[in-house]
Parts: structure tokens; C-alpha cells; sequence
């Protein structure tokens, strides 16, 4: 059976021999907390799988944005991928296997890249340090944005750097 469920409150009987987490844990306030549930919920033996963006994810943003207004980007804080693993061993998971990709998605321009967030729901209103740019700080960072990260024939990258995460429940 499946459960689609709030991965930070979810709990059921019996235990499920999966539990896994698809690009949710960088908006958890509380990644140990949810960690620990998602083990609670583990029977003996089961596996705990996730995928997440790291620290790097949107490198090309961050560098546009601090060319554009010399001020670090406000952006969400994806963690490292050791953090993820040292928290699943706090959590009582073992054999905590970790991996790292540089996943590229190309777009049209750099404006796609900003509609395609917020398209997603990652929007950045909210966060510490956040405030929107005025149009001659955007037009800086779109104009950086287009002459560094040129993919051919007008399109950009932007690059997701995702952990792959799998351990077990003992």
C-alpha cells in the first residue's frame, strides 16, 4: 500500500519498508525532526530514499545575482549533502550510501529561468535578506546571467546539484 502524506507529522501502523522523498526536504523547518519521523516509520530492514538539491544548486543565479548587486544571494539554504547523511545517522539509519549530480536544464533566457521558479512555487519572498530588485538590478543580473551562462543560440542553463540518498532502517 501507499501514503502520500506530510513527510514532517506523517505516522502510521504498520511500518512501511519505504519511505522516500522527492525534492521536499530543502522547505521542512526542521530536517532532524522529519529525519526521525521518516525512521519512526521504518520497519527493520526498510529503506529510506530521497533526492534534494544541494548547496550549488543555482549557481549560475547566485553569481548573476551578486554580479548584478555585489551583495550575496538570499537563497534558500539547500544544506550539504554530508549534512544529510551525518542527520540520518543521528536519526538511527544505517549504511547511509550518498551521491551528488550536476543535473543542467536548459532555457530559452534568463527570464525563463526566473519564471520557471516561480512557476514551481520556489519563490524567494520571505526569505532573510530577500527584497525585490529594482529594474536596472535586474536588467544587470539578466544581461550577466545571458553572457556567462550561454548555451547556444540565445539559451541558458541553470544548474540543479541534487543529492541521491539511500539508507536502512536496522
Amino acid at each position: 500500500r501507499f501514503l502520500v502524506a506530510d513527510a514532517e507529522s506523517f505516522g502510521s501502523e504498520p511500518a512501511y519498508d519505504l519511505v522516500a522523498s522527492s525534492s521536499s526536504f530543502q522547505w521542512f523547518r526542521d530536517r532532524r525532526a522529519a529525519l526521525a519521523n521518516a525512521r519512526a516509520n521504518l520497519a527493520p530492514g526498510g529503506v529510506f530514499a530521497m533526492a534534494a538539491p544541494v548547496e550549488g544548486t543555482l549557481g549560475e543565479l547566485a553569481e548573476s545575482f551578486t554580479a548584478a548587486t555585489g551583495a550575496p544571494w538570499p537563497h534558500l539554504a539547500f544544506g550539504e549533502a554530508e549534512e544529510y547523511a551525518e542527520m540520518c545517522r543521528a536519526a538511527g539509519l544505517a549504511r547511509v550510501r550518498v551521491s551528488v549530480e550536476d543535473v543542467r536544464a536548459a532555457f530559452p533566457d534568463p527570464f525563463s529561468v526566473l519564471r520557471g521558479l516561480r512557476d514551481l512555487g520556489a519563490g524567494f519572498t520571505g526569505h532573510a535578506g530577500f527584497a525585490p530588485l529594482g529594474l536596472a538590478a535586474t536588467r544587470r543580473l539578466l544581461a550577466h546571467y545571458r553572457a556567462r551562462f550561454a548555451a547556444g543560440a540565445g539559451a541558458v542553463t541553470a544548474t540543479y546539484r541534487v543529492l541521491y540518498l539511500l539508507a536502512e532502517a536496522e
